[in-house]
């Protein structure tokens, strides 16, 4: 390579750069694709604790509209 290992390369030209970019190829990473919304929320789905919170909710949800029937003859209450 040609490069001192403390300082790395000192003076280098445009035709020496471009002669290192087609041997080795450029020094980056590749650009990652975005994630859509949608596909983030599949991942979360698939997570365990978040099914078991999402069904703790709708057990709740629906509890909350639960009314227990109205007895009137309680057992060690009186009812007027």
């Amino acid at each position: 390579m040609q490069c001192r290992y403390v300082v790395g390369l000192q003076e280098i030209d445009a035709d020496d750069l471009q002669l290192r970019r087609q041997q080795f190829g450029a020094n980056t990473f590749p650009a990652k694709r975005s994630k859509l919304f949608v596909q983030f929320v599949w991942e979360a789905i698939q997570d365990l604790t978040l099914i078991i919170l999402v069904i703790a909710a709708i057990v709740s949800f629906g509890l909350s509209f639960y009314e227990p029937p109205h007895n009137h003859k309680s057992i060690g209450r009186q009812t007027v």
